[in-house]
């Protein structure tokens, strides 16, 4: 165990060929076999670097994305990597720092690194399609895709929903004046978002 850790954790997810991925504190992505629980890889997604404790927190606490036979994961102080789900093999993997799960739309994949950035990059590559620093420092949540737009959450409680074509922000409303921290889910063609004052809205992007 890590001398530090950040506050939260991943969440396991179920994989094709009947594995369960998981990330852990130390950087590691591990597969184990769903019906026995047998070790099947483990690959790092990132390694610690740095004299002093703080700059060697490297956690995996993002949700991971399972899509077809890769799994996409992204550490803090680390990297966003796409793995090979049966083998662990690295698919492709860039510099990245970010605590929060990946999202997928429009043949990109969103991510928002611990400075609050948003940034799409082209699935099965690490190509840049575009970045938004209009939110840093605002404690941005993980992206949401919902309809055309990825929709984002700060630390006063508004949404924001960006273009998920060239990711100008198009539309902001407030959900709760007290915050959200809970993650936002879509579905339907609505954005679910749950308050820190137990208010829960649905909102339609039109």
């Amino acid at each position: 165990m890590p001398a530090l850790t950040l506050r939260g954790t991943s969440s396991p997810v179920f994989a094709s060929g009947g594995k369960v991925l998981a990330g852990f504190s130390n950087g590691t992505l591990v597969a184990v076999e769903a019906n026995d629980g047998v070790w099947s890889w483990e690959e790092r997604v990132a390694v610690p670097e740095g004299q002093y404790d703080i700059d060697r927190v490297i956690d995996i606490d993002g949700q991971l994305l399972v899509d077809g036979s890769r799994v996409l994961a992204s550490s803090y102080q680390g990297n966003l990597m796409a793995l090979d789900v049966n083998t662990g093999r690295i698919v492709w993997g860039r510099e990245a720092s970010s605590y929060h799960g990946i999202e997928r739309g429009f043949g990109n994949l969103y991510y928002v690194d611990d400075e609050g950035i948003i940034t799409a990059v082209r699935d099965n590559s690490d190509d840049v399609v575009w970045e938004n620093s209009d939110l840093k420092f605002r404690s941005v949540s993980a992206p949401r895709a919902v309809g055309n737009y990825i929709a984002v959450t700060d630390f006063e409680g508004y949404v924001h929903l960006l273009s998920q074509i060239d990711g100008r922000i198009v539309g902001r409303t407030r959900a709760d004046s007290d915050g959200v921290r809970a993650a936002m889910i879509s579905g339907g063609g609505l954005l679910y978002v749950y308050g820190n004052s137990g208010k829960l809205s649905a909102f339609r992007p039109n």
